[in-house]
């Protein structure tokens, strides 16, 4: 037993070496050397708009986008706070690299949460060796590209994916033989799951609620602590529900009005099956064998643990889809569907053996390659990226928009504005004052009725939530800020007043429209 526990240790190693080389190169290829000649580094656009949030907190400037301005646009206050702490302590294109790194980091943790999942849930009955349980539980966690993806661009999506794994495992433990510990760990990563994203609580309250059942039935700790261990789940989201409304003096961030405000509900659920659809059919021999494994063993830990992903589909479902075909609300979900798709392939593998009256010991083989073909079949659509054939998704508009965010540094002063359709990268590193064209930290265009005449409609979707409220009149035509990204959106296209007021300057390879005449712009260089 020592030998094989190191040999599957060691074996372990090796994933993560590999892991990491690959996630070194996955960096390498969404950062760009930009006209100055210094390599900047990228998050994923939404995550770079955290990154300026971050960047302002860690130098005495508020939780806030623009300076002065107290306006909730991050949905991710946990992931926010953690960028404050390299924003703090390092220039700026360092401070992504270091998230980046960090996302390596969570991303073996994932890795190590999808291991213990897979011990939780396996067990003599499983047919599959401790060993190869937790070899194959660790390579399964880093076995989504999405949820990689999104890990190492800066979202959120890694950190939530780990937290809910953590409270899903001391759930089954809970379940399995009681343990206080495991009652204390599972409120803790609940609240922290809740500062991640709110919205988590859908997965997160059920398994507490079933833990603190559980609890009181066996009378094994006393009613008066756990009533401090639901004060515990309960401390963090109320602490941050009386931060929002003292600090932003609203109950719900921007980006929630954004998002749902004026959706209806019916109207949604038909964008939201429009949106899943391309998913189910990525997806549909992953759920399949996922279901055989839940109803195989354990029935009721797997069905347990099956009901989190599907929980999350439906969440998708009801908020009418998202912008983004890479899943990131139905990636956390994903490591639990591969560790009940192990078991269910190995019952498959074991039914083939018995019929066919082979030897047993050929099972876990046939089922491992089983395994293996689904990960390829759920991975086939991003697999040019994960080969490095091609470039990450968005990587390629790293490079152009550091490109013209320090060229408009360069060109204009301070107190100039950026009008932005990609409220991110230009923002955070021109470090102007900036226009949310989209909404996502502008009340105003938040609270506006969203356009769903198709015109912005992508991923089988009607229209896309999110980017589905917009007016250029406003963003654009009043508040003229000294740089525009764009002139035209949706149904709106303000193009030819732009082009009357506006002047086309190329600078360092790039083109810039800058305000005609402006005294924020450095006309003498710009003509250069």
């Amino acid at each position: 037993m020592p030998t094989t526990r190191r040999a599957s240790g060691l074996a372990i190693l090796l994933a993560s070496a590999v892991f990491v080389s690959w996630a070194a190169l996955f960096i390498s290829r969404t950062s760009a050397v930009a006209w100055n000649g210094r390599r900047y580094f990228c998050l994923f656009d939404d995550a770079m708009i955290s990154m300026r949030y971050a960047d302002n907190l860690a130098h005495h400037r508020g939780l806030v986008w623009n300076v002065g301005e107290r306006v909730e646009g991050y949905t991710n206050l946990l992931m926010t706070l953690l960028m404050t702490v390299p924003s703090a302590l390092l220039e700026k294109r360092l401070a992504v690299l270091a998230v980046q790194v960090f996302g390596v980091l969570v991303a073996l943790g994932f890795a190590w949460a999808t291991l213990r999942l897979a011990e939780e849930l396996g067990g003599p009955g499983s047919g599959l060796h401790p060993a190869a349980t937790r070899v194959a539980g660790f390579v399964l966690g880093l076995g989504y590209y999405p949820l990689v993806y999104w890990s190492l661009m800066g979202m959120e999506t890694g950190v939530l994916a780990l937290l809910l794994l953590v409270c899903l495992v001391a759930t089954l433990r809970i379940l399995r033989a009681f343990g206080g510990r495991a009652l204390v760990v599972l409120a803790l990563a609940g609240g922290l799951a809740a500062l991640t994203r709110a919205d988590s609580v859908i997965v997160t309250a059920p398994l507490v609620l079933l833990a603190l059942g559980c609890a009181w039935n066996e009378r094994c700790v006393p009613r008066g602590a756990l009533a401090v261990v639901l004060g515990l789940y309960v401390l963090l989201p109320a602490a941050q529900t009386a931060f929002r409304l003292a600090y932003y003096d609203s109950l719900v961030p921007v980006t929630y009005t954004l998002k749902l405000g004026g959706f209806p509900l019916a109207f949604r659920l038909r964008n939201g099956i429009g949106f899943l659809l391309p998913f189910v059919d990525q997806t549909w021999p992953l759920f399949l064998t996922a279901t055989l494994g839940a109803l195989s063993g354990p029935r009721g830990r797997r069905l347990l643990a099956l009901a989190l992903p599907v929980v999350l589909v439906a969440y998708q479902l009801g908020i009418g889809g998202d912008f983004s075909s890479y899943w990131r609300f139905l990636c956390p979900g994903m490591p639990i569907l591969l560790v009940l798709a192990l078991f269910g392939t190995r019952a498959v593998a074991g039914w083939a053996v018995s019929r066919l009256r082979l030897s047993p010991r050929r099972a876990t083989p046939i089922g491992l390659a089983l395994l293996f073909a689904v990960l390829v079949f759920v991975n086939r659509p991003f697999a040019s990226e994960i080969a490095f054939r091609t470039a990450p998704f968005c990587a390629e508009d790293c490079g152009e928009n550091v490109d013209i965010a320090l060229a408009v540094r360069e060109l204009t002063h301070s107190s100039a504005t950026v009008g932005v359709l990609m409220a991110g990268t230009i923002p955070y590193y021109s470090e102007r004052p900036a226009i949310d064209f989209l909404g996502k930290t502008d009340p105003h265009v938040a609270s506006l009725p969203p356009d769903l005449s198709g015109a912005v409609a992508w991923h089988g979707m009607s229209s896309v939530p999110g980017h589905n409220k917009y007016d250029l009149e406003y963003s654009i035509v009043s508040r003229q800020p000294t740089y525009v990204e764009s002139c035209r959106w949706g149904r709106q296209d303000v193009c030819r007043w732009v082009s009357e007021r506006y002047q086309e300057v190329v600078f360092r390879g790039r083109l810039l429209y800058l305000l005609r005449d402006s005294p924020f712009v450095d006309w003498k260089k710009a003509k250069r």
